[in-house]
């Protein structure tokens, strides 16, 4: 049988469904699940079909949804949206995320909406568990959810995470709605956090459908779908994605003092002082090879301590790559930092953070930031 002669099938019972459904009502949720897993099948048969993507998809509902789009974004046009909360600002890296679902009675309600949003990101692999007493009495639900081509299995342990697709940890917080949600303030500050977790390695996140009260979190990442993020249905992802600390000790500041002066003067790790004279990162890196190392495949100058340019001294970065140590511990100081009391020359100078993990800036935004401070220099 051709798609095209499948789909005009499809087409016709489809409405005759529907009709039916308007004049004969059934109580309880059969019929309407039994539409939505119908309605599936003739999407699919729509996009799949030559003949209707030819004479009828491009030359007639193309046109006016491409209108319909048009009218909606100069409405929009003009409108900013911010993100609050660190960002990511380094996507080279193309991250693999597994999605899964626990569905259960008290959390259903929400299925339909769910499958819907995964097809609008043409998102073609996830796994869901589903209770068995929900499965048993929502078989065409569960034929819909197969016919997406996702994988479908027992919940065995409800109000557990499977063992055998555990979600990833990062940073302490598990990657599941409910510990996302319960860590941040807003969605917004929850999608940071779960797009800054992701771009560390492989994960497995865990949803229920009551993300779609927070749909917000789960578009941010479907968004990235063939982007810089690979949708798999692999369980081979490791369970720990907490990036490892260094060996920088942890300090306590006292707020009413001077962080910076107080910094210098406490721990183990003790600054680089440049009293007087001219120096380079070249000179530096000579001079202090504990503090300053040159990465040959950044082309960069890697700062591992903090360095103080006195009143008398010096410090050219023109035209440097300057990359600083980035604390990885949860602490609210960096570990690395430069502070300028005399001079600092810089013109076409980059500067970043540097993971030695990742080898790369490091992308987790709720690390400390190293900078660059200038105090009466």
């Amino acid at each position: 049988m051709s798609p095209t002669l499948l789909f005009v099938i499809l087409a016709i019972v489809a409405f005759v469904v529907l009709i039916w459904n308007l004049l004969l009502p059934i109580q309880g949720q059969q019929n309407k699940q039994f539409i939505g897993f119908l309605m599936d099948v003739f999407r699919h048969g729509y996009e799949n079909s030559t003949v209707v993507q030819r004479y009828i998809d491009k030359p007639i509902v193309t046109p006016i949804k491409e209108e319909i789009d048009a009218m909606i974004n100069k409405t929009d046009q003009g409108l900013q949206t911010y993100s609050i909360g660190p960002q990511i600002l380094d996507s080279s890296k193309e991250s693999s995320v597994t999605l899964t679902f626990y569905v259960e009675y008290g959390n259903n309600r929400y299925l339909p909406d769910l499958l819907d949003l995964l097809y609008k990101y043409k998102i073609d692999k996830a796994v869901f568990f589903l209770d068995k007493k929900y499965s048993h009495e929502n078989p065409f639900m569960v034929k819909r959810i197969q016919y997406n081509g996702y994988i479908v299995h027992g919940w065995q342990t409800i109000g557990k995470y499977d063992k055998d697709y555990p979600p990833t940890t990062f940073d302490g917080t598990i990657l599941a709605d409910k510990e996302i949600l319960a860590r941040a303030k807003n969605d917004r500050d929850a999608s940071s956090f779960l797009q800054t977790a992701i771009s560390y390695h492989d994960s497995i996140v865990a949803f229920t459908p009551k993300i779609m009260l927070h749909k917000f979190l789960l578009e941010t990442l479907l968004n990235h779908n063939g982007k810089d993020i690979t949708f798999t249905e692999s369980n081979n992802t490791s369970t720990e994605n907490s990036v490892i600390g260094s060996d920088l000790s942890v300090y306590t500041f006292n707020k009413n003092v001077d962080p910076v002066l107080q910094y210098l003067q406490v721990g183990d790790i003790k600054e680089t002082e440049i009293r007087a004279g001219e120096w380079t990162m070249h000179s530096l890196a000579d001079k202090f090879p504990n503090t300053v190392q040159f990465l040959s495949d950044k082309n960069a100058f890697l700062i591992m301590r903090p360095i103080l340019v006195d009143k008398n001294a010096s410090l050219n970065l023109i035209n440097q790559n300057i990359m600083f140590l980035s604390n990885q511990k949860e602490i609210d100081f960096p570990s690395t930092f430069l502070e300028v009391k005399g001079t600092a020359k810089t013109g076409n100078t980059n500067i970043s953070s540097y993971d030695p993990i990742l080898n790369k800036p490091d992308p987790n935004g709720y690390h400390p930031r190293p900078f660059v401070l200038v105090r009466d220099g």
